[in-house]
């Protein structure tokens, strides 16, 4: 970032210089530098601060007004191309995070509603085999009567 400021102001410098003495200083910039959304400002700022600006070399190729025009809409074309495509991958993107926004918000409730089934199991299985201890020492104890020491007629079930 710093070598770009520097760059910068060497040539306001240059063009401080080009007011008082009359010389023609010609800047080229590969379009490959400027590649990218975050460095467009940074292709405004360097036209700004040149007093003429020539587009790419393959623009410049174009020996005829109308190849040039030709030329520019192709381009105009494929930046509104780009813009939609950018447009349609940002609206996907934000409904695969609902999708899987939701995803989880169902996960979680489904992994609730197993440790809820699991934690009832455990105390319906418990509940089971403590109780089912005393109906079946009550059944053996009615088989005989503590009182009289004799074994019972009556049997329950």
């Amino acid at each position: 970032m710093a070598t770009r400021k520097a760059r910068w102001r060497w040539k306001r410098l240059w063009n401080e210089l080009q007011k008082g003495h009359q010389f023609s200083l010609l800047c080229g910039y590969s379009m490959e530098q400027f590649g990218g959304e975050a460095l467009a400002p940074v292709l405004v700022d360097a036209c700004a601060e040149h007093s003429r600006v020539v587009p790419a070399e393959s623009y410049s190729a174009l020996d005829d007004y109308d190849a040039r025009l030709r030329q520019v809409a192709a381009l105009q074309q494929k930046a509104v191309s780009l813009e939609r495509e950018v447009a349609e991958r940002k609206r996907a993107e934000e409904q695969l995070q609902v999708a899987l926004s939701a995803e989880r918000v169902a996960r979680d409730t489904a992994e609730a509603a197993l440790r809820a089934r699991e934690e009832f199991l455990s105390i319906a299985s418990h509940e089971l085999r403590t109780h089912r201890s005393p109906c079946s020492r009550r059944k053996h104890s009615s088989r005989y009567d503590a009182w009289s020491g004799q074994a019972s007629s009556s049997q329950s079930g």
